[in-house]
Order: C-alpha cells, then structure tokens, then sequence
C-alpha cells in the first residue's frame, strides 16, 4: 500500500506482488473485508487504486490470482481501522537526555478509544492486560504521555539512562468488546560519549587524534564540542567528531573531554593525553654542602624532568678532557669524604624517548678549623714562653750590667779611696752611655722589684743592698 497511512480524501494505490515472475499471464482479484470486490473499484490487474479514500472505502483489503483463491495475501488496512504507526521507529539517545516517541493510531469509526498507553516490548498479554510503562518502578517520575492530535499519541521520557535502552509499544483500548490493539516495537537505546584516542602511546612531535564516539548513531547530524581540563577549545582544529593536534607538544599534555552541542551537561568522562618526552633540565646537586669538611657525609643527587621517569642515572667526575664513571644510581653518597675527592661532578639521565646531562658541579674539600678554645690555650702558652724568654734576657741584662757595676766601684775604691766623686761617676752611669741600661726596668717587667734588692758581689755571689752599703762604708 502506498502510502502506508491514509486519510479520508487522500489517494492510495494497493499492489499485489509475488516474489517471482508468474509463468502464465494471471488474473487477480481483490477483496474488502474478505469479500471479492466489484464496485467501485473493480480491477483484474494486480494494483488497485482509490483516487479519493472515502469511508466508504474503508476496510481491510486482500488479493488473490484467479484459480488460486484459497492462497489469498494478508490484509492491509484502509482508512478507519485498526493500525498503528511509529515516529520515529528507534532513537539513539545521549545518557542523561530526554527523548520522544510518536504514534499515530486508526480504528473503526464506531468505537471510542477508553485508554491508551504504552508498555515494555516483549510483555505477554495473554489473559490479562499488560503493566503500563508509567507505573514500572524502574521509570518512576520519568514517563509522561500526551495526546495534541486526535490520534496522536506521544510517549515522553526523561533523565535517560544506560538501563533504560529497552523497546516499547503502544496499546489502546475502545468501548467496543474486543476493542484492543497492540502496536509493534519501537527501540531506544541510550549510550555515552566515549574519547577515543589514536595513537594510544604519544611521543612529543606525534600528529593525535581524538575521536568522541557513541555505541549507537545518534538520529540528527549532531554538532561536537571539546574541552581540555574542562575549558571548550577552539573549533580549528576539529572535524565532526574528531579533535586532531598535527604536532603534539608538552603543552598539549591534559584531560579531554567532549559534548554534543545542545546537550553541553552531558559531557563525556575525561580521556587524559599524556606526551611522552626525554629528560630535560637535568641537574646535578649536593647535599648538605659543596664545601664540605674533611670526614663529612656528602651525598650528589641527580633530578630531572621526563615522561616516562627518568630510568637510568650515570655519574662522572671530570678531569680536564676527561671523564670517569663514580656511580650508576640516582643518589652517590660519600660517608666520609676526602679530599682526593674534591673535583667537578656531573650526570646523565635517560628514558626509553632518550637522554640529558647536567651542569657541571664543584665540591671542595676543606681541613677542619681548631676550635676557639685550643687557640686560647696554644696562644696562652706560645704567649708565656716569649714572656719567659723576654724576662730571661731582661734579668741578664741587668745582672750583667750590676756585676760590671760592682767590679768597677771596688776597683775605683781601691785605688782611689778618697776619690768619692769619682766612685759615684763610675756607679751612676747616664742612660744614654748604654741602650741596656736605659731601660726603664720598672715598667717593662714584675721582675723587677725583686731584681732592685738584688746586689751581686766581685765573685758572683749576691748579697743585698744593705749588705753592700755597710760594707763599702766599712772600707
């Protein structure tokens, strides 16, 4: 029948088809309501065709080849009778949205529909009527029906889903006994957006693509929207349904996401780029001290950024040109350091993408310093020794200087016994006769004192100042 739902006024052509070629010329013959039709649309030909439906015209119509009329077709429908039809007849639908069945539904003039609903596809109807969809559990609150046209029914459910993909049908009732009809299947299907990205493993410098996918085809030509760490990108470098990126660089690294435009709350889950790339910004430290003292614990660490992790560390320690191995992991470690190991350190790291070196560090190895106390001691006791020293002279000095004294007194008292000014010329000689004896002793040294009550006598032996006057005022 075309078309496959008419109205009254409408034309409609019925054909009646073999799946092959009779091989005589046969006569068809038709029938309304199983009964050969004559008038007014008598026909042999295998079409039959009403110019303008009327309600007359309505019934169930059927054909036949003539000499063969217990093989008669099916029966379609005309105008007022049972039918119903569906728009659309699936719907891939977003998870989370809301979607719309439509069905438009025929009978005969002399009924009156009572109820109408829809139910699951699948549910038996045997000996008792199936459970309407808007008191199943599982769509609680999310199922509304409405009816804008007279024999329209719509079917409207809302915050979808992945549990509710399911068919459906429509089903009414009329006034009539046996007035019941059940319409075929419609499908739903809800899904996810899904990234997809090609290739899986990125290299910096790799052209990606990133493909927002469903698991059904959504029935309009949808527009895609992209996020990168929930910012939407730029459109330039999208196509459909894909995001391509023609050199992919570090920057690029982040978590991407898509939506389909009109429906921006139902983004996908984030797909995370991650770009691979070689070591870069080697460095080459030590810890606690580059300077460290003879005997400390010196610990040279080696740091790096890549992706993957850096999986190999190597440690040189440089001499002029040359280069030689000290270690192979990522920390070398002096217990206690020496100074032979004083000298410029540097290292290279490494991944599967490729390798780096670092800087050039210089640690130097110092003695350690004496502590402020012992320099107090040493300098105290150096400080005495020149103390004794200075004294010893002193005190031989003046000694010397008393015993040339006393010789020349008794010398001038024996030959010249009445010569007292002569005695006390030769006794109280000027300061400026000889630098020894101009020293002021009082002031330079403690020993003084005691060395002024010291008198030595002509044989060496030292008697005191009194001693020494009495004796001379004896002679």
């Amino acid at each position: 029948m075309s078309p496959e739902s008419v109205s009254e006024g409408h034309q409609v052509t019925l054909t009646c088809n073999t799946t092959c070629s009779l091989s005589n010329n046969p006569t068809y013959i038709w029938y309304r309501n199983s009964q050969p039709l004559t008038n007014p649309h008598p026909t042999s030909s295998n079409t039959l065709s009403i110019t303008s439906v009327s309600k007359e015209d309505a019934g169930y119509y059927s054909c036949a080849v003539r000499g063969h009329e217990g093989h008669p077709s099916l029966s379609v429908c005309v105008l007022s009778c049972w039918s119903v039809t569906y728009a659309p007849k699936s719907i891939c639908a977003l998870n989370g949205s809301s979607v719309e069945f439509h069905s438009y539904y025929t009978y005969p003039e002399d009924n009156t529909v009572t109820k109408a609903f829809w139910l699951i596809g699948g549910t038996r109807t045997f000996g008792h009527e199936p459970k309407d969809l808007i008191q199943e559990e599982h769509y609680h609150g999310r199922v509304n029906y409405s009816e804008k046209k007279k024999n329209n029914h719509t079917l409207r459910i809302t915050d979808l889903i992945i549990e509710d993909s399911n068919s459906f049908r429509f089903r009414f009732i009329t006034d009539k006994v046996g007035g019941k009809y059940l319409g075929g299947n419609v499908e739903l299907s809800v899904t996810e957006l899904q990234v997809l990205m090609d290739p899986a493993n990125v290299t910096e410098g790799d052209r990606v693509t990133l493909t927002c996918i469903t698991t059904c085809s959504l029935i309009y030509n949808p527009t895609y929207i992209w996020y990168k760490n929930l910012h939407a990108i730029s459109s330039t470098h999208t196509a459909g349904n894909m995001l391509n990126i023609s050199s992919v660089s570090i920057e690029g690294t982040g978590s991407y996401s898509c939506a389909v435009k009109g429906h921006e709350v139902h983004r996908s889950l984030d797909r995370t780029l991650s770009v691979r790339y070689a070591p870069r910004n080697t460095l080459a430290s030590v810890h606690p001290s580059a300077e460290p003292v003879e005997g400390d614990s010196v610990t040279l660490t080696c740091s790096s950024d890549a992706n993957p992790p850096a999986q190999t560390y190597s440690w040189y320690k440089k001499s002029g040109d040359q280069s030689s191995r000290v270690g192979s992991s990522q920390n070398i470690s002096f217990a206690s350091i020496s100074s032979v190991q004083s000298g410029l350190y540097y290292c290279e790291t490494g991944n599967e993408i490729g390798q780096n070196r670092s800087a050039v560090v210089w640690i130097s190895v110092t003695y350690p310093k004496i502590p402020s106390c012992w320099t107090a001691v040493v300098g105290g006791v150096i400080g005495g020794m020149l103390a004794g020293l200075v004294s010893g002279a002193v005190i031989g000095v003046v000694v010397f200087k008393r015993v040339t004294q006393t010789r020349e007194v008794r010398s001038t008292t024996i030959g010249t016994v009445g010569d007292t000014t002569a005695v006390s010329q030769a006794v109280q000689s000027s300061p400026d006769d000889d630098t020894y004896t101009g020293l002021n002793l009082a002031t330079r040294s403690p020993e003084y004192d005691t060395l002024a009550n010291v008198k030595i006598s002509a044989d060496g032996v030292p008697y005191s100042t009194t001693q020494v006057e009495a004796s001379d005022y004896e002679n």
